[in-house]
């Protein structure tokens, strides 16, 4: 007995009533936020919207510097100010200010992320074994085999110690790394971020944001110091009721001018004190309050090494180039030296490094003695003081069988030297088991020879 090709396969209606009630179930569970989002995602009308809405920050910025522009250079300093040398000092310094005002915020405006090595970026195929493995366990083994098989410079973990691995770009996130929703891609030492530069404040443009902050506090003050002596007079003639109706409304736009300094002048001064303090402890605003997790647990100063290295880390080791907007940020947005503050636990094991192609494909080992160097470290202080009085006694009982003063003095000289000798050597020892210890302590990573970044320590989860 043959089917009719118009009767329905048995189960069908089954499988087809439950995969509408999972759309429904899916559909209920994002709602119509999810629905709006991809409406607006497909949409290239919506999305043009989207685009200028996330400009118009930086149009209002410049419209508010352009129109400031204008009040202090015609109205204060060619309508107001009679004196040509405070006219001309006003104008040379505010142009200055100016320029390396709007350089540095350009610079953060446009700045790429940093190019992530392709060796985090899963290939399809694991990508594809970690989205149909059958638990989370699985999957978090094959992003951790994929790790180990590479060498990936990695230290911080999730809460599991599981390797942090980014679903939405495929890929294995380096340290310090976080995924912005907004930009809809992962990013290097993430900040925060900021919509006045519609960008994310990061690794490649972190000291250009710094210096749009201190370069803007500057200016936002001059500006208003420099008109404070007009305000008083102003204020005087309204008081007075002397001033004329082209005076006045002149005046107006110049007290607009100093509101606006003052209070973009204070608002930029107190998110520059905060950065200033989170790169003192060399920490982004997200791990201000998201501390990052190692395989000895969080440690919120992990990448606090020094006042020095901090700023140097952003800023770069040539102190003269701080202040001026052009690239000399320390590293590449991979790898940072940190704190091994786990180094006890891996105390008699031998960190092994093995730096892939990013590196040369160089190996560095490190015997990871520190606790054994540093209490070696101590004995050896302590037996030099020892070794001084057993040599000293040793001479005195010498010197009394010797009967001529040549030999004596001979034998004194000889005694010196080899005593100079012997302590030098314990020192230089003391000095060399002391540096290995802290270079122990601390994780390094050798990369096209030159020492700047952590080694992971060899660890099995």
């Amino acid at each position: 007995m043959t089917t009719s090709n118009n009767q329905n396969v048995p189960g069908e209606n089954n499988l087809h009533s439950t995969i509408i009630m999972e759309n429904s179930q899916n559909f209920n569970t994002y709602g119509n936020k999810k629905y709006i989002i991809d409406v607006i995602l497909n949409n290239k009308a919506c999305m043009i919207c989207v685009n200028f809405a996330r400009w118009f920050p930086v149009f209002l910025v410049f419209g508010i510097v352009g129109w400031a522009y204008y009040a202090y250079i015609f109205i204060l300093c060619f309508g107001v100010i009679d004196f040509l040398f405070k006219r001309i000092f006003f104008i040379l310094i505010l142009h200055i200010l100016l320029i390396l005002f709007i350089w540095s915020y350009l610079a953060t405006v446009f700045t790429d992320n940093g190019k992530i090595p392709e060796e985090f970026y899963l290939p399809y195929e694991v990508n594809e074994d970690v989205k149909n493995a059958e638990t989370n366990d699985a999957a978090k083994e094959i992003v951790r085999r994929y790790v180990k098989m590479h060498n990936l410079p990695i230290q911080t973990r999730m809460f599991d110690q599981a390797y942090r691995y980014c679903h939405q770009c495929a890929m294995v996130k380096p340290d310090r790394a976080h995924h912005c929703s907004i930009c809809k891609k992962c990013i290097l030492k993430f900040d925060h971020h900021c919509p006045w530069v519609n960008n994310c404040v990061m690794y490649s443009n972190y000291k250009y944001f710094m210096q749009f902050l201190g370069y803007g506090v500057v200016l936002c003050f001059f500006v208003a110091l420099s008109n404070l002596n007009t305000i008083i007079v102003f204020v005087r003639e309204i008081s007075s009721h002397s001033g004329t109706l082209n005076s006045v409304g002149t005046s107006f736009q110049l007290v607009f001018l100093e509101f606006i300094s003052i209070m973009f002048g204070i608002s930029l001064l107190c998110l520059f004190s905060f950065h200033i303090y989170l790169i003192s402890k060399n920490r982004s605003t997200l791990e201000s309050y998201k501390v990052p997790v190692f395989t000895f647990g969080v440690d919120k100063n992990a990448y606090n090494i020094s006042l020095k290295h901090n700023f140097s880390e952003v800023f770069g080791k040539q102190p003269l180039f701080w202040f001026l907007p052009i690239c000399s940020t320390s590293g590449d947005g991979i790898i940072y030296l940190s704190n091994c503050s786990g180094t006890a636990n891996y105390t008699h094991e031998e960190a092994v490094v093995s730096i892939n192609n990013i590196t040369n494909d160089s190996t560095v080992r490190v015997v990871n003695s520190c606790e054994e160097n540093i209490l070696q470290n101590r004995g050896d202080v302590t037996n030099i003081g020892l070794n001084r009085e057993n040599d000293n006694r040793k001479f005195e009982n010498d010197t009394e069988s010797l009967t001529s003063e040549e030999e004596k003095s001979d034998y004194e000289n000889n005694s010196i030297g080899y005593e100079d000798g012997i302590n030098e050597t314990v020192i230089n020892n003391h000095n060399s088991n002391l540096e290995l210890g802290i270079a122990n302590k601390l994780r390094y990573t050798i990369r096209s020879g030159v020492q700047y970044s952590s080694i992971a320590q060899s660890d099995e989860l």
